[in-house]
């Protein structure tokens, strides 16, 4: 391996005792493809030589160690990941103020146009009220009929000489009122009840039609 980095240096043993031989150490490096391997060695804390059957607190101790440095792999691994995932959040974070800028810079040009729309219409109302005052201030124009006057009836025959009809003068009138008074006289007759109220109501009659007549 190249570039190796001690990452735990000596620890003291339960005894007292510190030296080469109770020295722990974790070395982490790259082989020749870039890939990080971890290495570490842990000393026997008694034993001069390895045993063939463990057990007892050696074993416990050895045990109790590697924990420790598993926890610490896990540690420099995590912060290896963190670092990652916090450099690809502060990506996405920039990417999306980005993107709120670039809406944001767009709705204030919306904005902008829209209350210009607004500034014209309201300029186009006010003209309009005041031309709508300034044509109700206006006298009405006199207006032309539409038909004009046709000119007046004649008056006069082609002789020149004024004819007027009167119904005293009319030849065909007494003959129409004379005929209505025997139709209401009729009428009259078959209405009647008895014979004495029909000659008194008749002579009545009589004398109100003749009357009507000669006037």
């Amino acid at each position: 391996m190249k570039g190796d980095t001690e990452l735990l240096g000596s620890n003291e043993t339960p005894g007292g005792r510190s030296g080469a031989e109770d020295r722990a150490a974790l070395w982490r490096a790259e082989d020749r493809t870039g890939r990080c391997h971890y290495t570490f060695t842990v000393p026997a804390p008694a034993e001069a030589g390895c045993p063939q059957t463990g057990g007892g607190p050696e074993v416990e101790g050895l045990k109790a160690r590697l924990s420790l440095l598993e926890v610490l792999v896990a540690r420099l691994s995590g912060a290896g990941d963190a670092a990652a995932a916090g450099g690809a959040a502060r990506s996405g974070l920039q990417e999306a103020l980005d993107r709120t800028t670039g809406e944001r810079n767009l709705l204030r040009g919306e904005k902008e146009r829209l209350e210009q729309e607004l500034e014209g219409l309201q300029r186009r109302v006010e003209e309009m009220r005041r031309e709508a005052e300034l044509q109700r201030s206006r006298p009405c124009p006199p207006q032309t009929p539409a038909v004009p006057p046709g000119p007046p009836p004649p008056d006069r025959a082609a002789g020149g000489e004024r004819h007027t009809r009167t119904p005293h003068t009319d030849p065909h009138l007494h003959t129409y009122i004379y005929r209505n008074i025997y139709t209401y006289i009729y009428i009259y007759i078959y209405m009647c009840s008895s014979y004495s109220q029909f000659k008194d109501n008749c002579a009545l009659f009589l004398f109100q039609c003749t009357i009507t007549t000669h006037k």
